[in-house]
């Protein structure tokens, strides 16, 4: 990961933490001085639409996985948990700022999180009694909320992936 790929991670981050920061207080968070802020984005909104922009590749990578044609759908599933998980921080800043969406074909999203579940339907890996708009809900909500959990020190986390693909294929119930 580059240095500004890491910088805009952490700042993506203070912007949810605490939206309303200035930009000193957000250059703190992330570590760096105002100046060194302002060197890199200028004002607060060069650097929300800097983050926008970065969030909205997230999503296009994330469009790219689901897309995928799987044979494994066990590893597809993993392959779209941890996309989301590895732009967490992006993946929360989305949902943070609805206005992102204004710009944003969000239906994209879930046409494609909905192809995904349809097409590990057909092939006999996800149950047919939940739509493929449940699953895809079903896993996004999972992830922020999740994610959320995680910010607020209620779950660790490590092993996130394998938790959400459990809880997803397996239910909550003790199968002993």
């Amino acid at each position: 990961m580059s240095t500004d790929n890491e910088l805009l991670l952490k700042l993506a981050a203070a912007m949810v933490a605490n939206p309303k920061a200035t930009i000193k207080e957000l250059a703190e968070s992330a570590g760096i001085s105002k100046a060194t802020l302002h060197r890199f984005c200028g004002t607060r909104k060069n650097l929300e639409d800097l983050l926008f922009r970065k969030s909205s590749d997230a999503v296009e990578d994330i469009i790219r996985v689901a897309n995928q044609e799987y044979e494994d759908y066990e590893a597809g599933l993993d392959d779209l948990i941890k996309i989301h998980l590895k732009y967490s921080e992006y993946i929360k800043l989305s949902f943070f700022y609805p206005e992102m969406a204004e710009d944003y074909n969000w239906d994209k999203y879930l046409d494609a999180m909905d192809s995904f579940f349809l097409r590990g339907q057909k092939s006999g890996f996800f149950k047919i009694e939940f739509s493929d708009a449940f699953f895809s809900e079903f896993l996004a909500s999972a992830i922020c909320g999740l994610l959320d959990a995680v910010d607020r020190g209620r779950v660790a986390p490590k092993g996130l992936t394998e938790s959400i693909r459990n809880l997803l294929l397996f239910g909550c119930r003790d199968h002993k």
